[in-house]
């Protein structure tokens, strides 16, 4: 896990070249300096969701954004380091949760909450002390 920098884009990241369209919204992201920004738009309205911290590396990264009462919510976009494309996490993560339900997850959702849970899968290079 680190933080989203203008750096880390330029090292890491390819940008995206067509939105991307999950549900009833279109997803964009825009990197560059001072972006980092992953774009909602639902009929019309955009809502802003900043990347604030990346988790992965060697085969892909997730994005971090804060949401409502301090949640750490994972960005409906992931990055596939191999393919150098954008995708939909939520998606791809049908199969993650036993719910019974063969239907993706909206990103919204409380199964993508970050947490302490989440580091033992998810985070790697990770020291307690």
């Amino acid at each position: 896990m680190r933080p989203y920098s203008a750096a880390f884009a330029k090292s890491f990241l390819t940008p995206q070249e067509q939105p991307l369209t999950i549900g009833k919204a279109a997803y964009r992201v825009e990197l560059g300096l001072g972006q980092g920004t992953m774009v909602e738009t639902i009929d019309g309205i955009e809502t802003r969701y900043p990347m604030v911290q990346a988790l992965g590396g060697k085969n892909g990264f997730y994005f971090i954004t804060p949401l409502d009462k301090g949640r750490l919510q994972t960005l409906p976009l992931a990055y596939d380091v191999g393919k150098r494309a954008w995708f939909d996490m939520a998606g791809s993560g049908v199969c993650h949760f036993s719910t019974g339900d063969t239907a993706a997850v909206n990103w919204k959702e409380w199964p993508y909450t970050f947490n302490t849970g989440c580091y033992g899968c998810h985070v790697s290079q990770f020291a307690t002390s």
